[in-house]
Order: C-alpha cells, then sequence, then structure tokens
C-alpha cells in the first residue's frame, strides 16, 4: 500500500505497516490472513525483497520530521498531481507529489517566501522538493 499524498491531507498522524517483514506465504501469522509486507524474506535462499511500500515509507520517514506540520496547498488549475506540504521544525519547506498517471507532467510551485521553483513529476512518481524559506 502506498501512503498517499491525500492520506496526509486528511489528519493522518503517523503510519506502520503490522509487520515491516514476512516470509513468502504472508506469515508468521497467527489468524491465518496472509498478506504482503513491505519486506519479502525467502529462508531457504537467505534473501530478502524490498517491495515498493518499503521504499515509499522510507520515502515519507526522510522528508517529514517529527514536528512537522502540514500547511495547505492550492492549485491555479486543474491538475492530475496529488500534493500535500509541510513546514518542518526548521522553518524548511517539504512539498511532496504524487503522479499516478502514464505521462511526466510540468509544474511551478510558488512560495511568496522565495519566488518560483520549476519541476516536473515523470510518469508514476513519488517525489519531494524541499527548501528554505530563510
Amino acid at each position: 500500500m502506498l501512503m498517499q499524498c491525500q492520506d496526509l491531507n486528511h489528519y493522518l498522524v503517523g503510519w506502520t505497516d503490522w509487520n515491516l517483514a514476512l516470509d513468502q506465504g504472508g506469515g508468521p501469522n497467527w489468524v491465518k490472513n496472509f498478506v504482503d509486507s513491505p519486506i519479502i524474506v525467502d529462508h531457504s535462499r537467505d534473501i530478502f525483497y524490498k517491495q515498493p511500500t518499503f521504499y515509499s515509507m522510507a520515502h515519507f520517514s526522510k522528508f517529514l520530521w517529527e514536528g512537522s506540520q502540514r500547511v495547505g496547498v492550492s492549485f491555479s488549475q486543474e491538475t492530475k498531481l496529488e500534493s500535500s506540504a509541510f513546514v518542518r521544525p526548521d522553518g524548511s519547506v517539504v512539498l511532496t507529489i504524487l503522479n499516478r498517471w502514464s505521462s511526466e507532467v510540468q509544474f511551478e510551485v510558488c512560495d511568496p517566501a522565495v519566488g518560483f521553483i520549476s519541476s516536473s513529476a515523470p510518469a508514476h512518481s513519488l517525489l519531494t522538493l524541499a527548501w528554505n524559506t530563510r
């Protein structure tokens, strides 16, 4: 499951998977509802696989520091992108962009404190822009 920007925009304050690592059958699991996890372990070959969820959790964890406060984002026109913005405890800003579409989307961010930031979101991407406002 990919944590979506929309989850963050609707008062989510934390998220964790019930198990960080499971075997290839989705266990061990005492209730027998075998599921996926961020890391899958192949005991017979002594290897593990990092799933896409592992990387999305790592991405959000890297940029959204404890004490970050979500701020609103507004769009000047209709967009295919999803986004969430935060002010971190040090005063810097992070803007997380999710592009679910099969094409790249060009966009521009306007922060009155720093001006315009031009960027693009590659197809099927999750990216974060970070900048200082001081």
